[in-house]
């Protein structure tokens, strides 16, 4: 979950903002998209001890490396969908901005607000992606290094 939680304060943030964009005078309707239900953020995590996980077996090396390859598969399918939602954050932040702002002026900042935001979650996104993809080399590293190890 180490993905997840690395992204709650950006998102927490992201809504006290325009939270603060309400009270200054600009209406705003919560959207409605998680990125908490694209799934494991940390499937290096979720692996186990690395230390010795198959070096009793004949292709422990393999082993790893196919832990490894099934670990990022899954990481860049979890970040894909949260990078998704970003997106339709955006959109809905866009559109939202159109439904509740009358005054030309407010609108344009608020749009950009929005921009800026989708900007700022998406770089997030992209950094947590290449944390977890580290933790399951990382993993690979340890376990690899400890087939043939009595």
């Amino acid at each position: 979950m180490r993905g997840v939680r690395s992204l709650f304060p950006l998102f927490l943030l992201g809504t006290l903002a325009l939270a603060a964009a309400a009270g200054a005078g600009t209406a705003i309707v919560i959207d409605p998209y998680s990125t908490e239900s694209c799934g494991e953020t940390d499937y290096a995590g979720t692996l186990g001890d690395p230390n010795g996980a198959y070096s009793a077996l004949v292709d422990c090396p393999g082993l790893c490396r196919l832990a490894e390859a099934e670990c990022r598969s899954l990481d860049k399918l979890t970040f894909s969908c949260q990078d998704l939602i970003v997106s339709k954050r955006t959109t809905w932040s866009k559109a939202n901005c159109t439904a509740t702002i009358s005054d030309k002026a407010q609108l344009k900042i608020c749009k950009q607000d929005a921009k800026t935001q989708a900007s700022m979650d998406k770089q997030a996104v992209k950094s947590a992606l290449s944390n977890a993809l580290q933790g399951c080399s990382d993993w690979s590293t340890v376990c690899q290094n400890t087939c043939g190890a009595p």
